[in-house]
Parts: structure tokens; sequence; C-alpha cells
């Protein structure tokens, strides 16, 4: 009796082991490191893995990237690297649209700041005839231009 329950148990035991390798996740984290299981769970903010050493909410800022299937050491490595490279690439996309974006700002305020010292050369003698006429004693600092 004893015999079948122990060969009953191992039975299950291994057939829950081939399942839950059949059906393994992993988790890359962002700082190494990784966890093989199942997702079971995951929102917004969280993901929950079942490992053989039990459950583990990690924080998706702390995750790299979820492979959806059981991969060799190698295979994550290689992985890894790719997601890294992919992010760093992703990082300097956007640093050079911010800065062309901002040099065009910048190329638009002088635009802008060029045609408004045009418009007031044009106006400067008619200016500095109201200003000597001493109606508009405000247009005082005229002499500068």
């Amino acid at each position: 009796m004893k015999s079948s329950l122990e060969k009953l148990i191992l039975v299950f035991g291994i057939l829950f082991t081939f399942i839950f390798s059949i059906s393994a996740e992993t988790v890359l984290l962002q700082e190494g490191g990784s966890y093989r299981g199942k997702v079971i769970t995951q929102n917004q903010k969280t993901l929950t893995i079942q490992t053989k050493h039990g459950k583990h909410v990690i924080s998706k800022k702390e995750i790299l990237k979820v492979i959806y299937k059981d991969v060799s050491e190698e295979e994550e490595e290689k992985v890894r690297n790719a997601e890294i490279q992919r992010l760093e690439e992703e990082k300097l996309t956007k640093q050079r649209s911010l800065e062309l974006k901002n040099n065009k700002r910048k190329k638009k305020d002088l635009e802008e700041k060029e045609k408004r010292r045009k418009k007031i050369n044009q106006l400067h003698p008619h200016l500095l005839h109201l200003k000597n006429s001493r109606k508009f004693p405000e247009l005082e600092h005229l002499q500068d231009l």
C-alpha cells in the first residue's frame, strides 16, 4: 500500500514538473537575473509569477522583458542584449527628436526676433520724431537703436 502511494506521488510529481516546464515563461529583470515559471496575473504595475520556489510579485519597472517560453541561459543572454540595445537605440532616437524640436524652436524664436528688429528699424525714424516731440517720454530708450 505504501509503495503504491509513493509511486502515485512520484508520477504526479513528474507529471506536474513536466507540465510546469512546458508552460514556463522567463521574466528578465532590468538589473540582471531572471525568474522562470508561469505568469499567473499581471496589471499595469506588477506581474505575478509562480516559480518552483513560490509566488513572486514583480514591479513592471524592474522588468526588462517577459519571454513567453522557457529559454536556455544562452538564449536568455541574447534576448537580454538585444532588448538592452533596442532600448538604448529608442532612447537615442527620442533624444535626437527632442534636440531637433528644440533646434527648430530656437530657429523660429530667432526668426521672430529678427522680424521684430526689422520692424522696429523701419519704424525707428517715426518713433524718434514722436520722442523728440516730448509727447511720449516712454520712448526715451530709442536713442540706443
